[in-house]
């Protein structure tokens, strides 16, 4: 954000950046404000209902010790997005700073038509990384950019759990090459392999597996992904792989197996 522009807000709301003058090692908010001059409007309006809170909602005199541990510690432009970071929040704060970072979302939605048409009537296909966002802000995320466009998606990465349930029917990504799932419940895990087997183009997956999930079940569903080139997967918990009941049968079109875990060259056998 411009100087200028940056200092007004300084001057109105010194209550919420006061860290600014703090060094580097101690707050990022002495990088200052890193977003663009267009959302000095939506960040002046979240000061003002921080301040609100502070001041109606709390009964606390700003310059109070009380006012002073709600403060930015960091305000940057990330993914596209804006994304705000204080020392601590309250629900009406939190609520507050979902809606500005709604606002942002849209008005880089809306910033022109062309790069609208770029986004919604382009056939180029779309990488999607789903960590690092907000429920809020993910669901309309997913309801303008990766529903109305899921036959174009390349490449998917899940590491949200609070997003997981909108991918239950993954088997409508029909073009996705690239899947790399963490952070998941077993129960989603295990729905996303099941529907994965149906996607004609899927040649790279990257799991981790936590100490609930069924692994051996998890296993024999990933040699049975029929284009499945390369495979990297990662678990809390060793199990032994003497236990897996891979069929002899059943031909995998696996090239490239990682496991990072405990893993003995005799328990091989079972891949191979």
């Amino acid at each position: 954000m411009r100087k200028d522009l940056a200092a007004k807000l300084y001057a109105d709301y010194p209550h919420l950046f006061w860290q600014r003058s703090l060094p580097r090692n101690q707050s990022s908010m002495h990088d200052g404000l890193c977003i663009s001059d267009g959302w000095e409007s939506i960040l002046r309006q979240l000061c003002q209902q921080l301040t609100n809170i502070l001041v109606n909602d709390m009964g606390l005199d700003l310059a109070s010790p009380e006012a002073k541990q709600y403060a930015f510690t960091q305000v940057k432009q990330k993914l596209g997005g804006l994304r705000t970071y204080m020392t601590n929040t309250t629900p009406a704060m939190k609520n507050a700073i979902d809606d500005a970072e709604d606002k942002a979302a849209r008005t880089f939605f809306n910033l022109n038509k062309r790069f609208q048409n770029l986004l919604t009537s382009s056939t180029l296909r779309i990488k999607i990384h789903t960590s690092f966002i907000s429920k809020l802000i993910f669901q309309k995320y997913y309801t303008h950019f990766i529903e109305p466009y899921k036959h174009r998606i390349k490449s998917l990465h899940l590491s949200n759990p609070c997003t997981m349930h909108l991918f239950s029917n993954i088997s409508q990504f029909s073009q996705l090459e690239n899947l790399l799932v963490e952070n998941t419940e077993s129960q989603y895990l295990e729905n996303i392999l099941l529907h994965i087997t149906s996607l004609s183009n899927l040649s790279s997956l990257v799991i981790h597996i936590n100490d609930s999930s069924n692994q051996i079940q998890i296993y024999n569903q990933i040699f049975l992904l029929p284009t499945l080139k390369y495979c990297k997967i990662s678990f809390d918990k060793n199990i032994q792989l003497e236990q897996i009941p891979i069929s002899t049968n059943i031909s995998s079109s696996i090239e490239h197996l990682v496991i990072i875990g405990k893993c003995y060259l005799t328990e091989l056998h079972n891949f191979l």
